[in-house]
């Protein structure tokens, strides 16, 4: 292996997907130097679980950072939604725009970016962990089984949800994932052997049976080809999410998209009517990601932590593709600031963290609260509140967005005008406001290291009194 410290690398970036990419980037554009390392063949990058599926306002909020997404990156245009409720409650209709990613084609576009920006790239070399915390050095395992180490100023975590270094000792004060607010997904690329009826509809399906608290997906990509998956928290998934997903796909009637049945792709029988290719799926995958408001401390002395490996995903919906490029944007684009300035103490890196909470942060931490809430909800009332905001158009919209201003005090108090229930509405209307200020607190995250320690405590206090309301509104 060649060596690689902090006489040739500024900047290390661990991790090559979008988070990892983007900062890289970012970082290289800043004029300083920069290497990427990747524990994937450089063919297999982009390559991931995911639903792929982006609103029209995160395609603009991408399109903006890394260019228009065109060509094969889109797979399928969204132009409308059906969201199936829980129990016999009928679907309810969306005017939800977006997009389908093709993902291992961006993620492609995304490296060939950081190579044309002058980032070095090491592929193939898996990071095990810190060598030495206090001098920036990472250790390495190298494709033959031998171990070495990199040293650089900053260092930046892009590895995911199993995160090596943000949980040892990266930030200024660790965080750790409950089993709750961890989630776990399946999805599959499943051929047709038919054109879709309405190709350009996506359908979501609430508390599908055995994911009593996520949710399924079918995501068209193109006339004759989807993304369908199913995801929940760790603590409540069924074991064998893809067996939950075939039956999901067999028995919804929500499925109007000629495919009734999936039956066993793998095996390739005739039975049951499908309409989805005996070849079965081209692609399937599984993973897991946080499910939660974004880690509290993102930045330590020489460090940032970056998408799934800060909790930078959308709490509700597990979504992490635009918060990971916005992040890493923004975690480039310091790191490079801070190498050029002569400062990559955690006191030159904060500005990430700042940033970070107020554009994502603070709208993440207000979705954790209501995902909170929707655990706690009858099926009844989880069918009746979605289906209340799904009538209202952009509020439901709302709980999606990454804009810093969200109103959720104004979509659940429509929802709790609306629903001519008294305990329901008492809970909403009190919710609404824990909601509200747990959002306020992340738009006011502390301006320097040194004051950190404080809204933490505020942060765990909030929620702790929001979830014994939420109990108190049950009992």
């Amino acid at each position: 292996m060649v060596g690689f410290d902090s006489d040739n690398a500024d900047v290390i970036v661990i991790g090559g997907g979008t988070a990892g990419c983007v900062a890289a980037t970012a970082a290289a554009r800043a004029g300083v130097r920069v290497l990427l390392m990747e524990s994937r063949a450089i063919d297999d990058v982009g390559r991931k679980a995911c639903g792929g599926a982006l609103s029209s306002d995160a395609v603009r909020a991408v399109s903006e950072i890394v260019g228009p997404l065109t060509g094969a990156e889109v797979a399928g245009t969204v132009t409308s939604g059906l969201l199936g409720l829980p129990g016999s409650s009928p679907a309810a209709e969306l005017d939800e725009p977006g997009v389908v990613l093709n993902r291992p084609v961006l993620g492609q576009r995304l490296l060939i970016d950081c190579l044309e920006s002058g980032v070095t790239l090491l592929s193939g070399h898996t990071c095990i962990g810190w060598s030495d915390r206090s001098k920036r050095t990472v250790g390495v395992r190298c494709p033959d089984g031998t171990e070495t180490s990199i040293t650089g100023l900053v260092v930046v975590d892009a590895t995911g949800f199993r995160s090596i270094l943000t949980k040892t000792g990266g930030p200024t004060h660790p965080d750790h994932l409950r089993r709750s607010e961890t989630g776990i997904g399946y999805y599959e690329i499943l051929p047709l052997a038919k054109d879709l009826d309405r190709p350009n509809r996506a359908i979501v399906q609430i508390a599908p049976e055995g994911a009593r608290d996520g949710y399924a997906w079918i995501f068209p990509m193109g006339s004759r080809l989807v993304n369908a998956g199913i995801g929940a928290s760790l603590a409540t998934a069924d074991r064998s999410l893809r067996r939950r997903l075939h039956s999901y796909l067999d028995s919804s009637d929500l499925v109007d998209i000629n495919t009734p049945k999936v039956g066993s792709p793998r095996s390739g029988s005739d039975t049951g009517g499908s309409d989805v290719a005996r070849a079965g799926f081209l692609r399937s995958g599984s993973g897991m990601i946080p499910l939660r408001r974004p880690l509290a401390s993102l930045v330590g002395d020489g460090f940032l932590s970056v998408g799934d490996a800060a909790c930078q995903t959308n709490p509700l919906h597990g979504g992490g593709i635009a918060p990971s490029i916005i992040a890493g944007s923004v975690a480039g684009r310091v790191a490079g600031a801070a190498v050029r300035a002569g400062d990559c103490s955690a006191a030159g890196l904060w500005e990430y963290g700042v940033e970070t909470m107020h554009t994502l942060g603070a709208p993440h931490a207000a979705q954790d609260l209501i995902r909170r809430l929707i655990g706690h909800l009858r099926p009844d009332e989880v069918a009746f509140v979605a289906g209340e905001m799904a009538a209202a158009g952009r509020a439901f919209r709302s709980l999606y967005s990454q804009s810093p201003g969200f109103r959720v005090r104004e979509i659940l108090g429509t929802v709790g005008r609306a629903a001519r229930r008294p305990a329901l509405l008492k809970l909403l209307i009190e919710s609404a406001h824990c909601v509200s200020a747990i959002h306020r607190l992340y738009r006011n995250y502390p301006e320097s290291p040194d004051r950190l320690g404080t809204w933490i405590g505020s942060v765990e206090i909030a929620v702790r009194s929001f979830d014994r309301l939420v109990r108190k509104g049950r009992e």
